[in-house]
C-alpha cells in the first residue's frame, strides 16, 4: 500500500499508526480500520469494520465468510443464515 510508506520518515515519530479505509462492494461502501503499528503494546493485525452511529463509533466483530473478511449488509445476512 502506498499509504504505508512516507518520504520523511514521519512514522519513526509515531508509536500509533491507523489507516482507515473504504471499500465498495455490492453497492455498498463499508469502512474499514487497520492498526499499520502500534509501538510498546500488543495489537491485532485483523482489518476491522466500523461504523459511524448517534453514539460513536463502533468497532465490529471479525466475521470470517467463505474464504473472505465480510462487512456490511453480506455480513449480517451471513450471520442471519449462520
Amino acid at each position: 500500500m502506498e499509504t504505508e510508506h512516507t518520504e520523511l520518515g514521519i512514522s519513526s515519530m509515531m508509536d500509533t499508526w491507523l489507516l482507515l479505509r473504504t471499500v465498495e462492494t455490492s453497492w455498498e461502501r463499508n469502512r474499514l480500520l487497520y492498526i499499520l503499528k502500534s509501538r510498546g503494546m500488543w495489537h491485532s493485525n485483523q482489518v476491522r469494520e466500523f461504523v459511524l452511529t448517534r453514539t460513536g463509533v463502533q468497532i465490529k466483530d471479525v466475521y470470517v465468510g467463505p474464504g473472505t473478511v465480510l462487512t456490511g449488509s453480506a455480513r449480517v445476512a451471513q450471520e442471519a443464515q449462520d
